[in-house]
């Protein structure tokens, strides 16, 4: 025999196989009408029986009717009421994602709720969902989604989104929006992750360890942090659209800051604590500045030293520049020293193996800009001239070795301009005027020292 179940509000009596439904609000001395569900079974079917809903307009009581004339009853025009599912007519709750009959696990009202099929992103409204479980080989829950069809009939996630492992404990979690992780997010992590991620970790911390994210739009925006089986925090790393951006923190067992740095889209702006750090770190741009040292060989310099040849200022890649964060898998992948070829950067003097000054200049991420000067090995001057973005620009001045001027005149953006002068050793002018150059290019009126060594 078939149960049957029905949703019904009021008082329920049975007159020759006809269900009379009194509301609730119908029971009082002048209930205005009754409901009367007639269930018909096709004879020799094995159909589903077939109900039909009769109201009956219930008038007043008046004197005549107490006192014996029959009210009249205006039945109203039938209409069909949706049976409930049954056993045996659908899946158990487990396999809907819920209560058989409720609301939520069906995408809306079980007693004729509308289901918003096809509510995409674009479209307002709550749209079905689905809550889909994928198991083990033993039945046990390995992930359990909410998914929804978007506006091109497609199933995404939307929604929770948990995921278990074979003891049945959490082990990832949080939600959707449409196919796009949004909102809080965390995952268990091994203990080597943790380490790999924080760098030195000290025994102080206890596992298991959680990796806990904020989403936006599939991206992590927002605090990633890594917190011990205690509730320690390990780390805080700030994250805006995907890239590292904002205060970046790691601590100790004890909550002591061992590294703090400051991030504007992946690259390392501010350091407020380094860890190891034995003496002061400089950065531009996202890169370290580097004093870097180059000595000829042997002892050449005085008292049989060993002699300076070069000393600059060099633009390096951070080794804490991020690169890409994949927090699913726990890794974050920094910038190495040797990925690119460093560029010169402030003051650069070269010498002459008798300890003289050769040249000096100044180099602004690798381009000359400002005056720079060259002299002879005993000290007089060769060269002075201005640079601007990598290209001679104003008054240029040469010399002989004798102190006596060889050449003068002015650059604007890399071409001569203007009038220009020469003179040999001896003092006696060689030409005067408007260089002739053609295309634009150089005249050679003196020889121009070139810095061979620009990087």
């Amino acid at each position: 025999m078939k149960l049957w179940k029905y949703a019904l509000i009021g008082t329920v009596t049975v007159h020759c196989g006809v269900l009379v439904v009194i509301p609730a609000m119908a029971q009082q001395s002048n209930p205005p009408s009754i409901s009367i569900l007639e269930l018909t079974d096709p004879a020799g079917s094995d159909d589903d029986p077939v109900i039909s809903e009769t109201t009956v307009q219930q008038p007043k009581v008046t004197r005549e009717s107490a006192q014996g004339n029959a009210p009249t009853v205006l039945p109203t025009a039938p209409r069909s009421v949706k049976r409930l599912p049954q056993n045996g007519d659908v899946p158990d709750g487990d396999a809907l994602g819920g209560d058989a009959l409720g609301g939520d696990a069906l995408g809306g009202d079980a007693l004729g709720g509308g289901s918003n099929r096809g509510t995409g992103p674009e479209k307002a409204g709550n749209p079905a969902t689905e809550i889909v479980r994928q198991r083990f080989e033993n039945g046990a829950i390995n992930i359990e989604r909410t998914v929804a069809e978007d506006a091109a009939g497609n199933f995404v996630n939307h929604g929770a989104y948990v995921q278990y492992n074979i003891k049945g404990e959490v082990v990832v979690s949080g939600s959707y929006q449409w196919g796009k992780r949004h909102g809080e997010w965390t995952q268990q992590i091994p203990a080597d992750a943790a380490q790999r991620l924080h760098g030195s970790l000290d025994k102080g911390f206890t596992p298991p360890f959680v990796s806990k994210a904020s989403f936006a739009n599939d991206k992590l925006n927002g605090t990633w942090a890594i917190v011990d089986g205690r509730g320690k925090i390990a780390l805080t790393w700030e994250y805006a659209n995907g890239n590292r951006d904002g205060n970046s923190v790691y601590f100790d067992s004890h909550g002591k800051v061992l590294q703090s740095l400051t991030y504007r889209a992946n690259l390392v702006e501010d350091i407020s604590a380094l860890a190891e750090a034995r003496k002061e770190v400089q950065l531009y741009n996202g890169k370290l500045v580097r004093r870097s040292e180059e000595w000829y060989p042997g002892n050449t310099g005085k008292n049989n030293s060993r002699q300076l040849k070069t000393q600059e200022s060099l633009l390096v890649p951070f080794p804490l520049n991020v690169l890409s964060s994949d927090w699913d898998n726990h890794q974050v992948v920094y910038q190495q020293s040797d990925t690119s070829k460093p560029v010169r950067h402030g003051r650069t003097v070269t010498f002459y193996p008798n300890g003289n000054r050769e040249s000096e200049g100044n180099y602004d991420q690798g381009k000359r800009n400002g005056t720079f000067a060259w002299w002879y090995s005993n000290g007089q001057q060769k060269v002075v001239g201005e640079y601007r973005d990598d290209r001679e620009h104003g008054l240029w001045s040469w010399w002989h070795d004798n102190g006596l001027k060889e050449a003068t005149g002015n650059f604007l953006d890399g071409k001569q301009v203007e009038e220009w002068s020469s003179w040999n050793q001896m003092g006696q002018l060689i030409s005067r005027g408007i260089p002739k150059a053609a295309n634009g290019e150089r005249s050679q009126v003196a020889n121009r020292p070139e810095d061979d060594n620009k990087r």
